[in-house]
């Protein structure tokens, strides 16, 4: 090779190296599903019925924030509970014992609370800011003699 056709050879691989470079985007890119800080939750699963058994002292919170709504049970039974810790965007399906699932994503934290998507199968779906150590309820469809419910309290960031 000719030190003529080398340099044009050279010429044009850098001269197509800078057309690259420029369609570049300066941005970075986007954070996968999940990273970021993470949001913790507080997450309930609890029978709701009137069969005269008395309310969970686990439940209770649920039970007064239910009555003073005007929705009265006689009996709440805990059944879950646990604390969840998410990314933004990261989904969390839940195995709710009447054989439906709840699938929860947090889409945005700031000062005001936590955006959250709920969806539980064939009962409830929405989308809700809650703030922390505020409690959000799903109705999670039929259980046993009675329903269940879903509480989502997010927990104040440390």
């Amino acid at each position: 090779m000719t030190w003529h056709r080398a340099a044009a050879t050279c010429a044009a691989a850098l001269g197509l190296l800078v057309l690259c470079a420029g369609s570049v985007s300066a941005d970075p890119p986007p954070k996968p599903p999940g990273k970021g800080k993470a949001i913790q939750m507080r997450m309930m699963v609890t029978r709701l019925s009137n069969d005269g058994r008395g309310v969970d002292p686990g439940a209770k919170d649920l039970e007064n924030k239910l009555s003073s709504q005007g929705i009265r049970y006689d009996s709440a039974e805990v059944i879950q509970k646990k604390r969840l810790k998410l990314g933004v965007d990261e989904v969390r399906t839940i195995d709710l014992p009447n054989g439906r699932k709840a699938h929860v994503r947090p889409l945005h934290q700031n000062e005001d609370g936590v955006l959250m998507s709920v969806d539980v199968e064939g009962s409830s779906k929405a989308d809700v800011r809650a703030k922390p150590n505020h409690t959000v309820i799903f109705s999670a469809g039929p259980y046993q003699d009675g329903k269940l419910v879903l509480s989502l309290e997010p927990v104040e960031p440390e």
